[in-house]
Protein backbone atom coordinates (compact mmCIF):
# COMPACT_ATOMS: atom_id res chain seq x y z
CA UNK A 1 0.00 0.00 0.00
CA UNK A 2 2.86 2.36 0.78
CA UNK A 3 4.23 1.90 -2.74
CA UNK A 4 0.85 2.89 -4.21
CA UNK A 5 0.73 6.03 -2.08
CA UNK A 6 4.25 7.02 -3.13
CA UNK A 7 3.45 6.25 -6.78
CA UNK A 8 0.37 8.50 -6.67
CA UNK A 9 2.54 11.30 -5.29
CA UNK A 10 5.04 10.76 -8.09
CA UNK A 11 2.29 10.88 -10.72
CA UNK A 12 0.97 14.09 -9.16
CA UNK A 13 4.40 15.73 -9.29
CA UNK A 14 5.02 14.61 -12.87
CA UNK A 15 1.63 15.89 -14.07
CA UNK A 16 2.22 19.19 -12.27
CA UNK A 17 5.64 19.54 -13.94
CA UNK A 18 4.13 18.81 -17.35
CA UNK A 19 1.57 21.54 -16.68
CA UNK A 20 4.27 24.11 -16.04
CA UNK A 21 5.56 23.45 -19.56
CA UNK A 22 2.17 24.04 -21.19
CA UNK A 23 1.80 27.12 -23.31
CA UNK A 24 -1.98 27.48 -22.98
CA UNK A 25 -4.16 28.26 -19.98
CA UNK A 26 -6.38 25.29 -20.84
CA UNK A 27 -3.41 22.94 -20.81
CA UNK A 28 -2.22 24.27 -17.47
CA UNK A 29 -5.67 23.93 -15.91
CA UNK A 30 -6.14 20.41 -17.29
CA UNK A 31 -2.85 19.17 -15.88
CA UNK A 32 -3.58 20.88 -12.55
CA UNK A 33 -6.89 19.01 -12.40
CA UNK A 34 -5.07 15.73 -13.02
CA UNK A 35 -2.37 16.57 -10.49
CA UNK A 36 -4.88 17.58 -7.81
CA UNK A 37 -6.81 14.37 -8.42
CA UNK A 38 -3.70 12.27 -7.80
CA UNK A 39 -2.91 14.28 -4.66
CA UNK A 40 -6.50 13.91 -3.44
CA UNK A 41 -6.44 10.12 -3.80
CA UNK A 42 -3.05 10.02 -2.12
CA UNK A 43 -4.38 12.04 0.84
CA UNK A 44 -7.39 9.75 1.14
CA UNK A 45 -5.11 6.70 1.35
CA UNK A 46 -3.05 8.52 3.97
CA UNK A 47 -6.27 9.36 5.88
CA UNK A 48 -5.38 13.06 5.60
CA UNK A 49 -8.94 14.12 4.90
CA UNK A 50 -8.39 17.86 5.26
CA UNK A 51 -5.77 17.76 2.50
CA UNK A 52 -8.14 15.71 0.35
CA UNK A 53 -10.94 18.23 0.95
CA UNK A 54 -8.73 21.13 -0.09
CA UNK A 55 -7.75 19.25 -3.26
CA UNK A 56 -11.42 18.56 -4.03
CA UNK A 57 -12.10 22.30 -3.75
CA UNK A 58 -9.10 22.94 -5.99
CA UNK A 59 -10.37 20.45 -8.57
CA UNK A 60 -13.80 22.12 -8.60
CA UNK A 61 -12.18 25.55 -8.94
CA UNK A 62 -9.95 24.43 -11.81
CA UNK A 63 -12.85 22.75 -13.64
CA UNK A 64 -14.87 25.97 -13.33
CA UNK A 65 -11.94 28.04 -14.59
CA UNK A 66 -11.32 25.55 -17.42
CA UNK A 67 -14.87 25.90 -18.73
CA UNK A 68 -14.73 29.69 -18.38
CA UNK A 69 -11.50 29.66 -20.40
CA UNK A 70 -13.08 27.43 -23.07
CA UNK A 71 -15.82 30.03 -23.47
CA UNK A 72 -13.07 32.67 -23.83
CA UNK A 73 -14.46 34.56 -20.86
CA UNK A 74 -12.42 36.32 -18.24
CA UNK A 75 -12.55 34.63 -14.88
CA UNK A 76 -14.52 36.74 -12.47
CA UNK A 77 -12.70 37.98 -9.40
CA UNK A 78 -15.69 36.97 -7.31
CA UNK A 79 -14.91 33.30 -8.05
CA UNK A 80 -11.34 33.79 -6.86
CA UNK A 81 -12.55 35.42 -3.65
CA UNK A 82 -15.18 32.74 -3.03
CA UNK A 83 -12.68 29.88 -3.44
CA UNK A 84 -10.10 31.68 -1.29
CA UNK A 85 -12.67 32.01 1.50
CA UNK A 86 -13.77 28.37 1.15
CA UNK A 87 -10.19 27.09 1.37
CA UNK A 88 -9.44 29.40 4.31
CA UNK A 89 -12.50 28.07 6.20
CA UNK A 90 -11.67 24.37 5.59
Amino acid sequence: MEFLIQFLGLLAIISWLIGTQSKSKKGILLTQIISSTFYCVQYIFLKAYTGALIDIITIIRNILFYFEERKNKNISKKFLIIFAIIIKKS
